[in-house]
């Protein structure tokens, strides 16, 4: 930079110290902030270059400082104290110099431009930063160094400097390798001379422009987010909201919660002062609450309730969130009705029924021993039909039940295990690859039985039937049989259906129960070899592969 900017900062001749009493106070700012290290150089420079001195310690001058005490800048004498052989009409060399070397002590930018825009004085940070050289500079005009966007907002801050007197405006600049930088400058006007001056600093701002943006990023992630959001105090007052916790208990504003108890929300207000202090305790809690909306109407919510901590761990405020249950409360108390209904049937059945069918299948017995007439051997196979269908009905009953426990199972060996339970003839089975699914074993293995029951009871010979992956998103079993006519997939699952005069009706049913139970979708299709293809899908299945990388 030009030597002669440090003898200019001299010849203002203000009646105090040009920074001290104008700029730094005029932009608002205490010169402990603006320094790189070592504390203050720019204020020592000028207490030294203007005959003051600070017999305090730096932590004591910065405290003293902060708290506007009488070494406050402030505070400072309005004139400067006599010094023995001192011209007050004349600049002083080593003093402007030891303030330029202070300035360029200083992180920010430092800079004096007139109103024409022709720089005056910059410190070495405006070089360091921006790329340019003090010959550069020195041929440049103020907006030259933002990007092309901001450059009409830094001529209108100019303006407002020279008018009003100070200015703060945020711009991004422009370096010689292309970067953009956000920056804070703070500005203010002056004259000297019939001459309009703008001196100023800025600051870069991209870690506050950073935690800006993550703040941000925050307030839209919460104010979109499907589950109702509120945090509270640590006391349990609600200090904000999100939209979706206003949708869900039916307010318009967030200042109709605002300052409300946790504890007003909820049907039961003692249990949930239960949960808030188990959250202060133990800085966390989860489950169930019932809730009241505002109109009074009730839902059933699922809570996620902490303790929100600073980097060092100090408890700062509670959170939750908040989900609406009540569809899947009511799904699974009408399941658990049915269930109940289920086992009530299942247990009429077995009891009510059997016994007296089996008292008249002992009776017919006994009477075989008395009499030999053509019509007790019908009539016993009549009542054994009827134990079959109270033995597949009491399956059904059980089977329909939601799948409460699962594992992982490996199908090669259950198929196997399950084609020798079935008189299979001189049919054959065919396992195209190892693999395995997400269920329970048991009911499993009475869908194979039954698939597998099914083929060979409906083919002409012998028949090869087939198990297989459908490509990770379930599993089929297949025949080369008669297979089952389109117009029929729908109705062979429906209970007591039948094409041959032994049969229950119940088996594909059985199969039907048990998919749906575990929540797969099974769809009836044309086989390969123009049998029928059994898919089962939305099955959990994976290969061995995959459970060796697991």
């Amino acid at each position: 930079m030009p030597r002669v900017s440090l003898y200019f900062l001299h010849s203002l001749r203000l009646p105090q110290p040009f920074l001290v009493e104008r700029v730094f106070r005029g932009l608002r700012l205490h010169p402990p902030k603006l320094c790189n290290r070592g504390g203050s150089k720019v204020e020592t420079a000028y207490l030294n270059a203007y005959g003051y001195k600070a017999h305090v310690s730096k932590l004591d001058r910065i405290q003293r400082i902060n708290r506007k005490d009488d070494l406050s800048w402030n505070r400072l004498p309005q004139q400067r104290p006599p010094m023995a052989d001192r011209d007050e009409t004349s600049s002083s060399p080593s003093n402007a110099e030891e303030v330029g070397a202070a300035l360029d002590e200083v992180v920010e930018l430092f800079y004096v431009f007139t109103a024409g825009g022709d720089f005056r004085y910059w410190n070495d940070a405006l070089s360091e930063v921006t790329g340019y050289s003090d010959d550069e500079i020195e041929t440049m005009e103020p907006a030259d160094f933002f990007i092309a966007d901001d450059r009409m907002h830094i001529q209108e801050a100019i303006t407002q400097a020279l008018d009003d007197e100070y200015v703060r405006v945020e711009a991004t600049l422009q370096t010689t390798d292309g970067d953009h930088l956000p920056y804070e400058f703070s500005a203010i006007s002056f004259t000297e001379d019939a001459t309009s001056l703008v001196a100023g600093v800025g600051r870069n701002i991209s870690e506050r422009k950073t935690h800006e943006e993550q703040r941000q990023l925050y307030e839209y992630a919460c104010n979109s987010a499907l589950t109702g959001i509120a945090i509270g105090t640590l006391e349990g007052q609600i200090r904000t909201v999100n939209p979706m916790f206003l949708d869900m208990w039916g307010y318009e504003d967030e200042e109709e919660v605002l300052g409300k108890s946790v504890t007003e929300f909820w049907k039961h207000p003692d249990e949930a002062a239960k949960v808030a202090q188990t959250v202060q305790e133990t800085g966390q809690w989860q489950g169930q609450l019932r809730a009241v909306r505002k109109n009074g109407t009730e839902f059933h919510a699922q809570c996620t309730t902490s303790i929100v901590t600073d980097e060092a761990g100090n408890p700062l405020s509670m959170m939750a969130s908040f989900v609406d249950i009540s569809d899947r409360v009511k799904r699974e108390r009408d399941l658990q009705k049915q269930n109940e209904q289920l086992e009530e049937f299942a247990s009429v059945v077995s009891h009510d029924l059997r016994n007296p069918l089996n008292v008249a299948t002992g009776r017919l017995q006994l009477a075989q021993d008395d009499y030999d007439g053509e019509h007790l051997d019908p009539a016993i196979e009549a009542l054994e039909r009827m134990e079959a269908i109270i033995e597949d009905t009491l399956v059904l009953a059980q089977e329909g039940q939601t799948v409460a426990e699962q594992e992982w199972i490996q199908m090669q060996p259950l198929v196997s295990q399950c084609w020798e339970m079935v008189e299979t003839a001189d049919s054959s089975l065919e396992i195209v690859e190892p693999f395995e699914i997400y269920g329970d074993q048991s009911r499993l293995q009475h869908v194979l039985e039954n698939l597998f029951r099914n083929a060979v009871e409906h083919s002409d010979g012998a028949s090869t039937v087939r198990v297989g992956p459908l490509d990770g998103t379930g599993f089929y079993v297949e025949d080369d049989g008669p297979g089952i006519p389109e117009d029929e997939h729908k109705t062979v699952l429906e209970p007591g259906y039948t094409t041959e005069s032994e049969g229950t009706g119940f088996g594909l049913a059985i199969v039907n129960r048990i998919a749906q139970a575990h929540r797969w979708n099974l769809t009836i299709a044309d086989g390969t070899d123009d049998g029928a293809r059994f898919e089962f899908t939305n099955v959990d299945t994976r290969s061995p592969a995959e459970t060796t990388n697991q």
